[in-house]
Order: C-alpha cells, then structure tokens, then sequence
C-alpha cells in the first residue's frame, strides 16, 4: 500500500449549551493510498468509492 497524497478538510460541530450557541471547529485530513481513503475515523477502499463529489463552502 504505497501513500499517494493529503487532503485536509474542516468539520464544523454546534452546539447549545445554558442558551449560548457553541462551534467546534476541527480541522482532519484524508490520506489517499493506492487502494483506500483513510480518515481519522474510517476508511474507504477505492473499489468502493462511488462518487468522489464535494462542496464549496460559504464565507
């Protein structure tokens, strides 16, 4: 399994607590391999990879 490239990418959490709307921020990264997609929290063989699509977001 031969390490190709990075990506980061941004998860955003909120939460509510004592009336105060809270952020969580945390910035993760994808690891692309020759057969998977790794995360912090899964992994994803490329085989089953059907759409590789993403999303701009707002300022």
């Amino acid at each position: 399994m031969k390490f190709i490239t990075s990506q980061s990418y941004i998860t955003v959490t909120r939460s509510i607590k004592w009336n105060k709307q809270n952020y969580i921020i945390n910035e993760q990264f994808l690891h692309l391999y020759e057969d998977k997609i790794i995360t912090d929290s899964d992994h994803f063989f490329l085989e089953e990879v059907l759409d590789m699509s993403y999303r701009s977001s707002s300022n």
